[in-house]
């Protein structure tokens, strides 16, 4: 006999939202790859992970900052 959980467990499912995200990086890089001559190396799948890493730790600064409600003027009054 099974056990069901007493709360009801959402799935994961597709929405607009995530599709729209695919598509958009999927045209970014048909663009990248269409102009770009070594874009499917070795060499050019490198360097779009190490701009995807950079990218990555910027955003997530700048949550940080929008989460913890830092301005530019605290943080000049704060280096001074």
């Amino acid at each position: 006999m099974l056990i069901r959980p007493k709360t009801s467990v959402r799935r994961f499912r597709f929405d607009g939202q995530l599709l729209m995200a695919g598509l958009l990086l999927l045209l970014i890089f048909a663009v990248y790859a269409w102009k770009e001559h070594g874009a499917l190396s070795v060499t050019g799948l490198t360097n779009i992970a190490n701009d995807m890493v950079v990218l990555g730790v910027l955003a997530v600064g700048l949550t940080i900052v929008l989460l913890t409600g830092a301005s530019t003027s605290r943080l000049s009054a704060w280096w001074r």
